[in-house]
């Protein structure tokens, strides 16, 4: 292989590699999502945990109307791996930073009433007191352009878009924590929401059951057993 070949390829896998890397880089966002800086889609939905959640239905308006720095909409169903570990740490997240102007939605986009079942599970499991909202026909979802899960929004409190997200990893946690306290206006602390939550202590092993007592006999029988020996 001449030089100028070598050139070539060399060029060629350079301009493949940085092509790659963007396409990854652009993976976070699907086409058809609501772009920074638009005005979000108002809508009202079923919440699923309303006992937890103490709400029946939840208003998008209502959250955006100024009184929320920052609202956190997120999209998922039972059946999406990573949506289950956003859950519980969106949860520990809004216990946080409910008091400084943080809110969170999450919708469900499940279908079969046996699946929104599980959403109200996963929530009642994980003790979620944000919202659990239902989109059973995914009117909504398709509005906001999801198209893979979890797809996560950010919302101004005029509510504007100002980020987009499709997926869930350790490091997108604390990329979205570190935005939220800007958000907010808090002190930036890594450490203030753990990505994970504390371990549940194993349950303790179960005790083996007495063995059967030993009844006891009356002592006139014992001497009535004795006296026939005897006479034996």
């Amino acid at each position: 292989m001449d030089k100028s070949a070598v050139r070539a390829w060399v060029l060629g896998l350079a301009v493949a590699v940085a092509g790659a890397g963007s396409a990854h880089a652009e993976a976070v966002a699907d086409e058809g999502q609501l772009k920074e800086g638009q005005q979000a889609l108002m809508f009202q939905s079923k919440v699923i945990n309303w006992e937890a959640a103490s709400t029946k239905v939840v208003d998008m308006a209502a959250l955006t109307n100024g009184s929320k720095k920052a609202v956190i909409l997120s999209f998922f169903a039972t059946y999406c791996e990573p949506c289950k570990k956003e859950l519980p740490f969106l949860g520990r997240m809004y216990e946080k930073y409910k008091d400084q102007g943080l809110s969170v939605v999450v919708v469900s986009i499940d279908q079969k009433q046996e699946d929104i079942q599980k959403a109200g599970d996963l929530a009642k499991e994980h003790n979620l007191l944000y919202p659990v909202a239902s989109d059973r026909f995914n009117i909504v979802a398709k509005r906001y352009g999801v198209k893979r899960l979890p797809c996560l929004y950010i919302l101004d409190g005029a509510g504007k878009v100002s980020m987009v997200n499709t997926g869930y990893s350790e490091e997108f946690s604390g990329q979205l924590l570190a935005n939220i306290q800007t958000r907010l206006g808090v002190a930036l602390d890594p450490a203030a929401v753990p990505h994970e939550g504390p371990k549940a202590e194993p349950a303790p092993e179960k005790a083996a059951p007495p063995a059967d007592p030993v009844p006891v006999q009356d002592s006139k029988d014992v001497k009535k057993v004795k006296g026939k020996r005897k006479g034996k």
